[in-house]
């Protein structure tokens, strides 16, 4: 296992719509299946309100369809555990597609590995996060990180999303995960000690956190408890200094790629090879 493990690795696929990801991870949960190397995709999504199992609109929505529909925001009913979420660009989101009932990994395992994993990438940036009631992350009472997960014929698929500098103003049209809560984003949290507003490599992001999941799911295995993870003072290397052209194209949304197709999707998700003995 602890082979397979060092091979995973991200999948970056950009910004795309909510389904074209979904339809992307149950390729890659049968290609696990058969035998292939897991791996974890990153990506952010375009406006969507995704609906878990016990997600209702009626319920979870606090504007009407007509609404949502006013403001481009697109409503999916999914499988995954929870209720209602909102995804948008800029909110790194992670798909670990895992083979866990071959590693013999619980559902609390899994969970506890990817919040921890959260929270020391979250630390990395100087931000100090605690848990909720539900699974979820929050710094000062705010919501930063929320996670659903299924468990699909022994393989994980959806996963986490981390607000690092996505537009916080639609998170308020929901009942996030059952609750009127309200959102933050790293990007906001940073603007409190830092002069400038960061610039993101989410690709980098989106690989420091899965070097911390890895060492969550090392420390698992091994019984052991990681020491608790420190807040930063320093920002890594993951986030530079913005310059007013990219503040200005990042406003205009120059910087979000259009949607791939499920054609294109299979030039980008690369056929991983079998596991080696």
């Amino acid at each position: 296992m602890l082979n397979e493990l060092d091979q995973i690795t991200i999948q970056w696929l950009g910004l795309m719509d909510y389904e074209v990801a979904l339809e992307a991870q149950i390729r890659a949960a049968e290609r696990v299946r058969a035998g292939s190397v897991p791996c974890v995709m990153a990506l952010h999504h375009h406006a969507v309100v995704t609906l878990g199992k016990r997600g209702q609109a009626l319920s979870d929505l606090l504007v009407s369809l007509e609404t949502m529909r006013e403001k481009n925001i697109r409503i999916v009913a999914t499988d995954r555990g929870g209720q209602a979420t909102f995804h948008n660009p800029g909110q790194l989101v992670l798909y670990p597609i895992l083979p866990l009932a071959q590693w013999g990994f619980g559902v609390r395992d899994y969970v506890e590995c990817l919040e921890r994993a959260t929270a020391y990438f979250c630390a990395e940036f100087g931000i100090e996060v605690t848990r909720g009631y539900e699974p979820g992350l929050w710094v000062d009472g705010k919501k930063t990180a929320a996670f659903g997960i299924r468990i699909d014929r022994g393989v994980s698929m959806h996963g986490v999303s981390i607000n690092l500098f996505n537009d916080l103003e639609y998170f308020s049209l929901i009942r996030q995960c059952g609750q009127s809560v309200t959102a933050t984003n790293l990007s906001q949290e940073m603007s409190k000690f830092m002069p400038e507003i960061p610039a993101w490599d989410m690709t980098a992001c989106a690989n420091l956190w899965l070097d911390h999941f890895k060492a969550q799911v090392k420390a698992l295995i091994d019984n052991k408890n990681l020491p608790e993870y420190e807040v930063q003072t320093t920002v890594p290397e993951v986030v530079n200094q913005f310059s007013q052209a990219m503040k200005e194209a990042l406003q205009a949304e120059a910087l979000f790629e259009d949607t791939p197709s499920l054609v294109e999707l299979e030039n980008v998700i690369e056929k991983t090879p079998e596991i080696e003995s």
